[in-house]
């Protein structure tokens, strides 16, 4: 009897697994057709997944705010949305995680198990360097990059085995296992390596306190950037002089900098600053050679100036001015951050307008049938920028606040559908009248016509804001050195119009890996550099009857480093024609249309794009 009772659970935990809970573990359903797994808790970002109304998950972590869940999806760390799921327990007691603000101090990132300190298994770069993150997955901060051929050992790994914990000079970091060869003295596995639990952070967040605490800490790094830019000017004229064989008669050079100091209190306050003082630094350190190396070379006169100093300066000048040049750009990165919000918030209420407009557009039309009343579209939000966001970025105010008008009227023309829904639940044989029809049609109209003035006359500029930009280079790198530099980061959008096309592209329609075909169509693909390098920030445009879509190369890393994507409704993809192209931020096009076409067939269900810059 009790054989048979112990093989009746077993089967019902194979079958039904999702039935089989630890005692106090918080669960959590989808409450709709089908919901989105995203990569961290904001509305735009990754889709990694998506869960369907049967679909059982369990939820680790939650948002300070509340409207969001961290779940674990098949081993790996996904963020559905609060209203959007059922929670079986009591949310609260989940703890407070975020992982874009986990913070970590100088020597390790938390984490909610020890791992295995032996290391009884060691990792090793195979083909190229990979950055340590404070996190399993790439929503975290990057501690470190690591060099190739960086060997270390393994202390932990999540349950679906793509991420794997080690210990990197004093951190504890995360590394995808990707380009890693595995090996043990004693025969480990993977497998015998530790599954470390989710990490827990305090949920930090930008506030309106806290936004001035931040201003005032990239004011401390932009002084040091300007210091090391002025240096910067003074040395490398003073390098050209030698390299042209012109010796001064007095040897002088400015003083050595110091590296710049991130505490740990801002570094667990503002992570996304750890990369930006990380940078500085390997600049600092550069311009510092730079300035050693001429002195060197000065004092020893030509006729013994080291080749070392004569060839290490030049590379280090450029190289430095390379990595300030990025260091501006991700501190001025405030505004560009805000902007892609508002850019994804955008987004969001364009997918739940176009499917009242579906249904008002039906209703028009005089399609008859059962009416669309399950999963009725979300009502968006308002989108509000912070009192300390409108001091600083006055310009976004104007952009906000219209985006905000056609937000209410879309939630005006969603709130008549659902009225009418509860009209058609509760009367058998009811019949909206006629006025209904026509006001939710007309608010339709009205909130088309705001969303499409918000992306042409107020999205679009902001992108081409000049407070958008990175100041341009202002030195030509030497062409003979170029080859071991690092690329300095190119504006995508340029003060005035180009004319001509800057970028070529290519593509065909297949069957998508990440979508199912005959469900999904979409546009994706990348923007590449001409030596074939990632290119992101680089503004996409595709358009067609009904889609009018804006979007920035980099936003979507399935795809690769500078990935992009944008879905086409299914039910029209194969009825028209669609156009892909790059504008500069003027609507300017710098790359030929690529019009593209689905085949009658709805297995090949993406249109894969490659543009290249020439």
């Amino acid at each position: 009897m009790f054989k048979r009772a112990l093989i009746a659970v077993l089967l019902i935990g194979i079958i039904f697994p999702a039935l089989i809970q630890a005692q106090g573990t918080i669960t959590v359903t989808p409450n709709r057709d089908y919901i989105n797994v995203r990569l961290w808790p904001a509305i735009g970002a990754t889709v990694i997944g998506s869960m369907g109304p049967a679909d059982t998950a369990t939820a680790t972590g939650r948002s300070v705010d509340g409207e969001w869940v961290r779940i674990d999806y098949l081993g790996r760390e996904g963020w559905v949305g609060r209203l959007v799921v059922n929670v079986s327990g009591d949310v609260n007691t989940l703890p407070l995680a975020d992982p874009r603000t986990i913070p970590y101090n100088s020597n390790a990132a938390p984490s909610a198990g020890g791992g295995s300190p032996a290391g009884a298994l060691k990792g090793r770069l195979e083909y190229s360097g990979a950055a340590l993150r404070a996190g399993p997955s790439t929503a975290y901060p990057i501690l470190q990059n690591l060099p190739r051929y960086a060997e270390f050992p393994v202390t932990g790994r999540v349950a679906s085995n793509d991420w794997i914990q080690v210990t990197w000079e004093g951190l504890v970091g995360w590394l995808f296992l990707d380009n890693i060869t595995l090996f043990s003295d004693s025969g480990a596995t993977i497998n015998d390596v530790p599954v470390v639990p989710p990490a827990s952070d305090t949920g930090a967040r930008l506030t309106d306190a806290n936004a001035r605490d931040k201003f005032l800490v990239v004011d401390q790094i932009r002084r040091t950037l300007d210091q090391a830019r002025a240096t910067l000017d003074v040395i490398e004229p003073a390098w050209q002089s030698l390299r042209a064989g012109i010796w001064p008669q007095v040897c002088s050079a400015p003083p050595l900098m110091e590296r710049f100091f991130l505490n740990s209190t801002d570094r667990n306050a503002f992570p996304d600053l750890i990369e930006a003082v990380l940078r500085l630094n390997q600049g600092l350190n550069d311009l510092n050679n730079a300035v050693q190396w001429y002195l060197d070379a000065c004092l020893a006169g030509p006729n013994n100036a080291t080749g070392q100093a004569i060839a290490g300066g030049p590379p280090a000048i450029q190289s430095a001015r390379a990595a300030f040049d990025e260091v501006l750009f991700r501190i001025t990165g405030s505004y560009t951050v805000q902007l892609q919000g508002i850019h994804a918030h955008l987004n969001f209420a364009q997918d739940q307008f176009e499917r009242i407009e579906a249904i008002w557009l039906d209703v028009r039309l005089g399609v008859t049938g059962e009416p669309p009343c399950v999963n009725l579209p979300q009502q968006p939000p308002d989108y509000a920028l912070t009192a300390w966001e409108q001091q600083h970025y006055p310009q976004l105010i104007p952009l906000v606040n219209r985006m905000n008008e056609g937000l209410a009227v879309l939630r005006q023309s969603i709130a008549v559908w659902q009225t009418q829904c509860n009209g058609f639940t509760r009367t058998p044989g009811y019949v909206m009248p006629v006025e209904a029809g026509t006001n939710g049609y007309n608010l339709m109209l009205q909130a088309r016509e705001i969303f499409n003035d918000v992306r042409s006359n107020y999205l679009v500029p902001a992108y081409g804001d000049p407070g958008y930009l990175v100041p341009a280079m202002t030195s030509t790198p030497d062409p003979t050195i170029q080859a071991i530099l690092h690329a300095p980061y190119t504006p995508t959008f340029t003060a005035t119009p180009t004319p001509g096309f800057q970028y070529s592209v290519s593509g065909m329609v297949i069957r998508s890996e990440l979508h199912p075909a005959c469900q999904w169509f979409g546009i994706a693909g990348q923007v590449r550099n001409g030596d074939g390098s990632p290119r992101p920030a680089t503004l996409v445009h595709v358009f067609g009857p009904g889609l009018d879509r804006y979007i920035l190369s980099g936003s979507d890393p399935r795809y690769g480093p500078a990935g992009f994507e944008v879905a086409v409704r299914a039910d029209a993809a194969q009825l028209n024609t669609w156009t892909a192209r790059i504008e500069d931020g003027f609507g300017n096009p710098l790359s030929p249309d690529q019009s593209i076409r689905f085949a009658d067939g709805c297995e090949m269900n993406v249109a894969m794009l490659t543009f290249d810059h020439h």
